[in-house]
């Protein structure tokens, strides 16, 4: 047996010494090789919508959420390769039958993937005279959800691209050795009622395609159970671990241009995937508006209905001990449900959520950009957001 370290030195050219400093460039390989990178929950959700909703026509615009050091704008040319790149993919047969042995996808919507592609046509992106860039997504839902995810990996690795590879990557390495150490550290202590379960969310965030399922290879050969799943479905093909998704970010606000009055929103989203899921995938967003606002249409019939919730706005503690007294309130026992943190901060966060809920309630916890992109250099990180759904303005 290897270590780690060996491992990621094999992985890695070049790390053991002295590399040479280079820059990526747009003649490479393209950033994404495979329509499977993608996170489970676009194709949970998009498996939702076909039969109902297929023709509903929605609109997303990209959002920068941090400073960058370059000017977006000088990344067009690039992006636009990428995305044309992007747009000739089609599933593979094996990429297929490994869908069809995912639990909650059905026969039916693999046979819609077998001749998918994404419409290039639906995807502008402009340069202003200013440095900015911005993108707009606009067509049928089922095309332009998956988006959502290939839009932010493509953005932020073609960002990557412009800055030196090696000093990164010397520093992700060292930087993932030292969580691994806080990972064995974190098994061998006392665990609470519940044990510590947490998976593998960067997929928007990444650093890179290569550095991410690196950090995933590393996790798998811990030998430990340092990570129970991954919300990649290519990485979790190729790495033989569990796939984790649910509904995405953006399901319950797509409802309030479905739903005949804004009111009903929310009920008919949560209706509609329990008909579709028929008690699997039980796990709720918890919508980006307040814990308040949603809890108020999360009646005792959906307390119970459901498995769990995910956090999605807000501080998780306050959000999580607010749903946990929702619960008891509607008479509902906290212990045989389920919160779940898609997108904790660090890992050390994701240990703090754990032992705040974790003798009251089961709890899983989504790691991304601190493992995926804490390399020497910053990130430029975003998220494609839902503008408007049937030509109605949503509230993001």
């Amino acid at each position: 047996m290897i270590s780690i370290e060996t491992a990621l030195s094999r992985l890695i050219p070049g790390l053991n010494g002295n590399p040479r400093p280079r820059r990526w460039s747009a003649a490479q390989a393209p950033v994404i090789i495979s329509l499977l990178d993608i996170e489970l929950c676009r194709l949970m959700t998009m498996q939702a919508l076909l039969h109902q909703h297929a023709q509903v026509h929605v609109e997303y615009a990209f959002r920068c959420q941090h400073p960058c050091e370059l000017p977006p704008g000088v990344l067009k040319a690039e992006l636009e390769d990428q995305l044309d790149e992007l747009c000739t993919l089609r599933f593979s047969a094996a990429e297929l039958a490994y869908l069809a042995r995912v639990p909650s996808l059905h026969p039916g919507f693999i046979g819609f993937l077998e001749g998918f592609r994404l419409p290039r046509q639906c995807v502008a992106v402009t340069a202003s005279q200013d440095g900015g860039l911005a993108i707009r997504v606009a067509g049928p839902v089922l095309h332009c959800l998956p988006f959502g995810t290939y839009l932010p990996a493509l953005l932020g690795e073609v960002y990557s691209r412009q800055f030196l590879l090696a000093p990164a990557l010397v520093a992700g390495r060292e930087r993932l050795l030292g969580k691994l150490d806080r990972l064995r550290r974190f098994a061998r202590a006392p665990q609470r009622r519940f044990p510590f379960a947490w998976f593998e969310a960067g997929t928007r965030h990444r650093y890179a395609r290569s550095w991410q399922e690196e950090v995933v290879f590393a996790l798998t050969q811990a030998g430990f159970g340092a990570v129970n799943g991954t919300t990649n479905l290519y990485l979790a093909m190729r790495h033989g671990l569990q796939p984790i998704g649910g509904m995405a970010p953006e399901y319950l606000g797509l409802f309030q241009g479905l739903a005949p009055a804004p009111e009903d929103a929310q009920r008919q989203a949560l209706e509609h995937w329990v008909r579709q899921y028929r008690g699997d995938a039980g796990v709720a967003g918890g919508g980006s508006g307040t814990v308040e606002a949603f809890l108020a249409g999360f009646d005792r019939y959906f307390c119970k209905l459901f498995d769990g919730l995910c956090h999605e706005a807000g501080d998780p503690i306050a959000w999580g001990e607010r749903v946990i007294a929702h619960w008891r309130a509607q008479g509902v026992d906290p212990a045989g449900k389920t919160l779940v943190f898609a997108q904790v901060a660090t890992l050390e966060r994701a240990f703090t959520l754990y032992h705040t809920f974790a003798d009251r309630i089961p709890v899983r916890l989504g790691v991304g950009a601190d493992l995926v992109h804490d390399c020497a250099q910053a990130p430029l990180h975003g998220e494609l957001a839902l503008l408007g759904c049937n030509g109605r303005m949503v509230a993001a």
